[in-house]
């Protein structure tokens, strides 16, 4: 056979013309296809929308907010549920309500107030499972801030969302005193109105009028540590907030969930009452001591909480500038030393506050040290941050620069790197007052420092003879308190919190060795430390330095808890167990020599228990109490509502029925 050029040439133009024609028909039954399929999709969609179509003709394209009241005052029992219960059930009726394609967010109303449902959801199953799980805070509300996170939702929905074309608000409410009084502020107004202007809002009042109700207002420990075998006082305050007097109305302590005491008090309507309870701790260790009252319709005020540490003893390192400038103090704490005694000083050089494990100790005490550098500003600092009790008194041999650079507010001197020390000192130390004759001045005993020598004046505070002390100068603007001045007008004892610790500062010397020898014959500084009044001086001073210790113990509803421990290893496990929750692991964080660790998630009042684990294995326990204020369970007078909210105000029926009230008439 032969082969012709010419044909050879046709062919091969043939068959790349037939590749060609076959990708040109291939690409137009594609495009042929997608749009079948486009326009199936387009009759789906015009389907879908006619059949979601209510029967006012508005379809099924709107928008409603759920906006379900957490203040605690929804906790009241009414019939066999609470508030907050009705109102869940209410508002899954108002979902089950509504038409196909409606969408839903939902917003709790809290301090601050929470968005559950922040995108808009389709599927009412969905939206009345989140509402099921919904719980119930121990806290108020704030209503300005919860209309503002309404508000954005409105407006987000509306930008992002084009389907929808109709947009309502439902908020769910026992129109409480506490929470609602807001509604007639400027702020809240503006919200209102500019919520007004994007849809209409109907309120369901969930309350009832003349609730009975006490609470627990207040529950203190009045020592401010806590050792075995030592009786210490506790003191609670209990209100009637309801309408009828409560005569012999029961309270009981408990300690560590057993029965401890009980006492009878009559409460006349919206007045208060003290009670006071005694008790004593057999062994050391973590302790939760609790005020119980009688059920009513409000439980969740009935019962407040305290946590406490029960130390094998309060450790105490007293620190001498100079031989004996620290023993009147040691012996003030502890006259009789034993091993059985609550409170165990120990004596050292200057040298401990490197040498030492300060955070073994409740409080250290700095007498007449003369001077500091940055790796004593740092140790000492680091301590009292972390809950550690300060006291420095002064005394001939302190060199004031010194103070004031290191532990001070000198900002001239201050060198770059020691701004965590700066501040440690209350006040700046001045000039030493020239020698003369000078008493103390409680003032009014506002402090609770001087507090217990009120009506004692042969302890001889006022009597305390003192020729010389430090000028001490507190800044206007700074939390520092002064708790005894001088009768020239000068501060005497200043105190304030760094972090978790508490420094106190005294002009003056802890020892009658600390003398002016410009005098002749040379003049000693006071005789405070033989003075009557001296050992219950030192003891007060204690009890507030060491406070801070373990005053994060015991918090409010929503604020964090948080401790450090001593180890650097961040790799411990930690969990916290909140109350009728599930544990949760928290992390630890190096915070200097140091690690710490916070919990900010404390929604409901109770015992936290933390667990650290190996190798420390200690246990901690907390407490979170609630406010009281939305105990007070009084209503907001309705013509204090918005004219558009009253004429949309829904009484929330026995037989909860949302369909009558919220159906696809209402717009």
């Amino acid at each position: 056979e032969e082969s012709w050029a010419a044909v050879e040439y046709l062919l091969r133009a043939m068959k790349k013309n037939s590749r060609r024609i076959q990708i040109e028909q291939l690409l137009l039954l594609i495009i042929r296809a997608m749009i079948l399929i486009l326009a199936a999709l387009a009759w789906m969609d015009l389907i879908y929308s006619s059949s979601t179509s209510g029967p006012s003709g508005g379809g099924g394209n709107t928008h409603t907010v759920l906006v379900i009241d957490g203040s605690y005052s929804m906790a009241a029992t009414q019939g066999d549920a609470t508030r907050f219960e009705q109102a869940k059930e209410l508002a899954m009726e108002v979902v089950d309500a509504s038409n196909r394609g409606d969408a839903f967010t939902l917003v709790l109303m809290g301090e601050p107030p929470q968005v559950i449902i922040g995108q808009p959801a389709f599927d009412p199953s969905d939206v009345k499972q989140e509402i099921a799980e919904l719980p119930m805070p121990h806290a108020g509300a704030n209503l300005s801030a919860s209309l503002a996170s309404v508000d954005k939702l409105l407006q987000e929905v509306r930008e992002k969302h084009k389907r929808i074309d109709g947009q309502r608000v439902c908020i769910f409410s026992d129109l409480g005193e506490t929470t609602w009084a807001s509604v007639t502020s400027d702020e809240v107004d503006t919200r209102i109105r500019r919520i007004a202007e994007a849809a209409p809002t109907t309120l369901f009042d969930m309350g009832e009028e003349g609730i009975e109700n006490a609470a627990v207002t207040g529950f203190a420990l009045r020592d401010a540590y806590v050792v075995p075998g030592r009786d210490v006082l506790f003191q609670a305050q209990v209100r009637n907030f309801g309408p009828g007097d409560r005569a012999n109305e029961r309270v009981q302590l408990l300690a560590n969930g057993r029965p401890a005491s009980e006492k009878s008090i009559d409460i006349a309507a919206g007045d208060e009452a003290a009670v006071a309870f005694t008790h004593r701790f057999d062994v050391p260790g973590e302790h939760v001591v609790q005020i119980q009252l009688p059920e009513d319709p409000l439980a969740v005020d009935n019962r407040r909480f305290l946590s406490v540490p029960v130390r094998p003893a309060l450790r105490v390192l007293c620190i001498s500038g100079k031989p004996g400038a620290a023993d009147h103090v040691a012996i003030a704490l502890a006259p009789q030393r034993s091993v059985d005694a609550p409170i165990r000083p120990e004596v050292a050089s200057e040298s401990a506050i490197l040498e030492r494990q300060l955070s073994d100790y409740d409080c250290v005490i700095l007498c007449n040290v003369s001077r500091f550098g940055r790796d004593e500003a740092a140790v000492l600092s680091e301590y009292a941050r972390h809950g550690g009790g300060l006291v420095f008194f002064l005394g001939d041999q302190v060199t004031q620069e010194s103070y004031n650079r290191w532990l001070g507010r000198d900002g001239n001197s201050i060198e770059e790197g020691v701004s965590e020390s700066a501040s440690l000192l209350p006040a700046t130390l001045g000039e030493t007052a020239s020698v003369s004759q000078y008493r103390f001045d409680p003032k009014r005993y506002e402090h609770p420092i001087v507090d217990a020598f009120r009506g004692h004046e042969r302890t001889g505070l006022l009597t305390t003879p003192i020729w010389k002390y430090f000028k001490l100068q507190v800044d206007e603007d700074s939390p520092a308190k002064v708790a005894l001045w001088f009768d020239s007008g000068d501060p005497a004892i200043v105190e304030h919190a760094v972090g978790r610790g508490r420094v106190i500062l005294v002009a003056t010397s802890a020892s009658d060795e600390s003398v002016d020898r410009s005098t002749n014959p040379p003049t000693p500084w006071t005789v405070l430390s033989t003075w009557p009044s001296f050992p219950p001086l030192v003891h007060e001073m204690l009890a507030a330095a060491a406070s801070g210790r373990f005053e994060n113990r015991n918090v409010m509803v929503g604020q964090p808890i948080g401790s450090s421990v001593n180890s650097t290893a961040i790799g411990i496990p930690l969990t916290v167990h909140p109350p009728e929750q599930p544990p949760q692991r928290v992390r630890l964080e190096l915070d200097g020599e140091v690690s710490a660790w916070t919990f900010a998630t404390t929604d409901t009042s109770g015992i936290y228990r933390v667990e650290v684990g190996d190798p420390i294995n200690a246990e901690e326990l907390y407490a979170a109490n609630i406010d009281t204020r939305e105990s007070n369970l009084a209503r907001i007078n309705t013509d204090d509502l918005p004219a558009a909210w009253q004429r949309e105000l829904e009484t929330a029926p026995d037989e909860v029925s949302a369909a009558a009230l919220v159906g696809p008439g209402r717009r």
